[in-house]
């Protein structure tokens, strides 16, 4: 553990992530003590991968570590085995189940609606309530161009590509329909208004 200390110290590293990666490689040494390991886990490659995917099962069953814990636990271990070494241990990362967008609650969405109207820009106006009242990705609203936006008298609506080039149309709330107008209208003395792209930029 000295010797990786040290290791650490000399390397191009955030300290931050000098002391997640000592802690979590102190951890392992001292499991690692206490373990019924076969071969020799600190000097050779196979027992290197059979300690490694032990640690693993422990941090997962007898723990009940997340999947996002474990990983950065192996990561370390993983360093550590390379300044050694012996390199990566053949132990599979565990899959991390992708997390549910969360919404916005009721005080969160207020402070956030207040931020944007006190923007004087039109163009963030705008930029910032697509997400909010049409549901789109952050990818999806500045890949939006002028044509995917159908604004009549009777109907609002933009038209938004997904993942997997999938197209869905989106009824268009007033509030948004209001700040897309009022940004099409400022948009027309932007450099490069011509440019298909909905949301176009300054150069300064």
């Amino acid at each position: 553990l000295e010797e990786y200390v040290e290791a650490l110290a000399a390397a191009p590293l955030a300290q931050q992530t000098r002391r997640t990666y000592a802690s979590k490689v102190r951890q392992y040494l001292a499991w690692l003590a206490g373990a019924d390991a076969d071969g020799e886990p600190l000097l050779s490659a196979a027992g290197r991968d059979w300690a490694v995917r032990d640690y693993r099962t422990h941090l997962q069953a007898v723990l009940k570590r997340t999947p996002a814990t474990v990983n950065n636990a192996l990561a370390a271990v993983d360093d550590l085995y390379i300044r050694r070494g012996l390199g990566f241990a053949d132990a599979k990362r565990l899959e991390i189940p992708a997390a549910a967008p969360r919404a916005l609650d009721q005080r969160a969405q207020i402070r956030y609606l207040r931020a944007v109207q006190a923007s004087s820009s039109p163009r963030d106006r705008a930029l910032a309530l697509v997400p909010f009242y049409a549901g789109a990705r952050i990818s999806e609203t500045v890949a939006l161009d002028v044509e995917d936006l159908r604004l009549s008298a009777r109907r609002a609506i933009v038209r938004i590509y997904g993942k997997g080039e999938r197209v869905r149309e989106v009824p268009i709330h007033p509030k948004l329909r209001e700040a897309l107008e009022n940004w099409l209208e400022d948009r027309k003395r932007w450099p490069g208004s011509d440019n298909r792209a909905l949301f176009v930029m300054r150069f300064y």
